[in-house]
């Protein structure tokens, strides 16, 4: 399988396959073990069920997404 590299802002440093496979994120290739950090919201999580698409890299109009909610959270402080 070849491997593509992903430059990405939000790359975690390893390596994306061009087919998913479950537990690795399809955007960044983060994994459980290896995965994303955000100082304000810690570790990612899944938003799809077959676990291809992280948090850190969905974007906001997944609310599961991290995007998602520091958008609600921008707007709670608003209020």
């Amino acid at each position: 399988m070849p491997i593509n590299e992903n430059t990405t802002p939000q790359n975690c440093g390893m390596s994306t396959q061009q087919e998913p496979e479950a537990g690795i994120c399809k955007v960044c290739g983060c994994t459980d073990d290896h995965a994303c950090y955000d100082p304000d919201y810690g570790p990612c999580w899944w938003v799809d069920e077959s676990y291809t698409l992280c948090s850190h890299c969905a974007g906001p109009e997944d609310p599961e997404s991290l995007a998602a909610l520091r958008l609600m959270d921008s707007e709670n402080e608003e209020d």
